[in-house]
């Protein structure tokens, strides 16, 4: 999301109550991805995600009208994600010809997300720092040269300052200034993220 356009919450907001189009180009822009993620992270094979993330974006669009935003008892991505996983199932019990449990309205699915913590919240959880940090991790690779994102992706890896140095050519106490230097934007960038994304 850039400096300027609305966060998730007026987004949200924007979508719910008018039915906004441009801003539903903009959510659909923002959340598709996690859903993607929370579905592969699900079992959804990667020749289904397409169409079921499809799926999740028309549920959710339906969903939005009678969704309530407490963000104090539930986050929207908690929500999110067991939308991409109630609609998983479903597709996989069709898929698998048994007996095809009947589909849970949203707010049914709102009700259950502010019970208490399940395996999706916790799905939920991982799948929205991975996503926040690849984000992060795309935006900060403008901002630094190449030495200075291998010397962090490196030492994230696990190499040592030694290794990193001696790989790029550079000094060790160098090797340690790049990695903070990145670490220290991709904070900025996720701290950002999760304030403007985060509903």
């Amino acid at each position: 999301m850039m400096q300027g356009e609305p966060t998730s919450q007026t987004l949200l907001m924007l979508v719910k109550e008018q039915g906004d189009a441009k801003a539903w180009q903009q959510f659909e822009l923002v959340y598709r991805r996690y859903v993607c993620a929370v579905l592969l992270k699900s079992g959804a094979a990667h020749a289904d995600v397409e169409d079921l993330a499809q799926e999740v974006m028309v549920r959710v669009w339906k969903g939005l009208e009678t969704f309530l935003y407490q963000p104090e008892r539930c986050r929207f991505r908690t929500w999110l994600a067991r939308v991409a996983k109630n609609t998983l199932i479903n597709f996989s019990q069709l898929k698998k010809n048994k007996v095809v449990r009947a589909q849970l309205d949203d707010s049914k699915l709102y009700l259950e997300s502010i019970s208490q913590e399940s395996e999706t919240d916790v799905l939920a959880e991982i799948e929205w720092k991975i996503f926040v940090a690849k984000s992060a991790w795309e935006h900060v690779q403008s901002q630094f040269k190449e030495a200075q994102l291998q010397a962090y992706a490196g030492m994230a890896e696990g190499e040592s300052a030694g290794t990193v140095a001696s790989r790029l050519g550079i000094k060790e106490n160098t090797a340690y200034v790049y990695r903070k230097a990145v670490q220290e934007a991709m904070d900025l960038h996720i701290k950002r993220l999760n304030s403007e994304l985060d509903a």
